[in-house]
């Protein structure tokens, strides 16, 4: 079963509660549940808009509010929930905006209409432009969103070497650059948002859960996600202990249903669970002052089946269902835009000195005080609790 954190939440309490039972009809042996990716990738949003987001900073340049300001997106809203779409929207222009900042920073260019002459070549094949297009990435990937240092640092406290470098280590204030800090910032965590939402519409079950490990650190590392991090968790236990094999691939690859035939047409199951919602809603209003609960009953038990019927019905017949999807504006213009203000201010280059009003000494990365030992103290408690079954999460 699938859901949503709170309907798996109380799915899993309503389980334990029957673990008494004589039989495994009564303790209903077998069944198990899972968190479903469109309410959990809202959620990943969410982590990046409350850290990234306020109105507060509409003064500092190059931050998503000032560019919420200067593409004039009023119907972004701070909490992901109020307004999913254009949260999701802008939040990938943003991303990409800072792509193509950091690419033109790397390049030597001023504008996204200036050429390169290492690729601005008639002869040059289109293996060498793959080839230099690899090499860009690979340059805009170690330069912006790997952190040597930090990585390091991570791994001597994986190894016990330093119980807290953090504290140890000097900081130079004055060498700090806070717009440098946060573009570096939005782009690690940004970027690790853009593979799940990818991996999703390509049924990359494999893809989805290696980011579910690294969305765990972060959840964690968020005080007010300690339910979504929980989750997280007790996915890797079904995987790696809880499941047998074939339930544990059933895990990983049963997560997205294909509507369209064509490259990326998934969507999370919960959100298909919401499509025949509509479908039921939509049925339970014709029934008008005929709604009984056993009409209801009977509607809902027969939903699947009603839907094929309609697709096959309106295909045999030629009816063509107008798509409630709208048609997007070109955003490249809104791209260009937030590229050029990126580039104007020098954001993706060091500066030393520079300093934010809201994001006054900012870090590069959303982990920079990520604490190991209390991850793997968290780790262990929650085995034990599998194990003597004292709670049902």
């Amino acid at each position: 079963m699938v859901g949503d954190q709170l309907t798996v939440e109380r799915a899993v309490n309503g389980h334990a509660s029957l673990s008494n039972g004589f039989t495994p009809e009564e303790c209903l042996d077998g069944l198990h549940f899972e968190i479903a990716d469109w309410h959990a990738g809202n959620k990943f949003l969410q982590l990046a808009f409350d850290r990234l987001y306020s109105q507060a900073s509409s003064r500092d340049k190059c931050t998503l509010y000032s560019d919420r300001n200067l593409i004039n997106r009023r119907n972004v809203k701070a909490h992901v929930n109020s307004a999913v779409k254009p949260a999701h929207s802008f939040f990938d222009l943003c991303l990409k905006a800072r792509v193509v900042a950091a690419a033109l920073e790397i390049m030597k260019l001023n504008s996204v209409d200036d050429t390169c002459a290492d690729v601005a070549k008639e002869d040059a094949s289109k293996a060498t432009k793959k080839n230099y297009l690899d090499k860009l990435a690979g340059q805009i990937v170690n330069g912006y969103v790997l952190n040597t240092a930090e990585h390091k640092e991570l791994a001597n406290r994986i190894m016990g070497e330093q119980r807290d470098s953090q504290s140890a280590e000097s900081v130079d204030f004055n060498e700090c650059d806070d717009m440098l800090s946060y573009q570096k910032a939005l782009m690690e965590y940004g970027l690790l948002v853009l593979n799940f939402k990818d991996a999703l519409s390509e049924g990359d079950g494999e893809r989805n859960f290696r980011c579910w490990k690294f969305f765990l650190l972060h959840l964690r590392n968020d005080k007010g996600s300690s339910k979504y991090a929980l989750e997280a968790l007790y996915m890797m236990f079904q995987v790696y202990a809880l499941l047998s094999p074939k339930a544990a691939h059933e895990l990983i690859w049963n997560r997205s249903s294909k509507l369209r035939n064509c490259r990326g047409g998934n969507i999370p199951l919960d959100l298909l669970l919401e499509f025949f919602n509509r479908l039921l809603k939509d049925a339970v209003k014709k029934l008008g002052p005929h709604a009984s609960q056993k009409a209801i009953d009977r509607i809902c038990r027969s939903i699947t089946t009603t839907k094929d019927l309609m697709d096959r019905f309106d295909a045999e017949l030629h009816i063509h269902r107008q798509s409630g999807r709208h048609v997007a504006k070109s955003s490249d213009e809104d791209l260009k835009k937030v590229v050029k203000e990126l580039v104007d201010q020098k954001a993706m280059r060091h500066t030393p000195g520079r300093v934010y009003r809201r994001y006054h000494r900012m870090k590069s990365s959303f982990l920079w005080n990520f604490d190991i030992q209390d991850m793997h103290k968290w780790i262990n408690n929650h085995k034990k609790y599998i194990e003597t079954k004292r709670r049902a999460r």
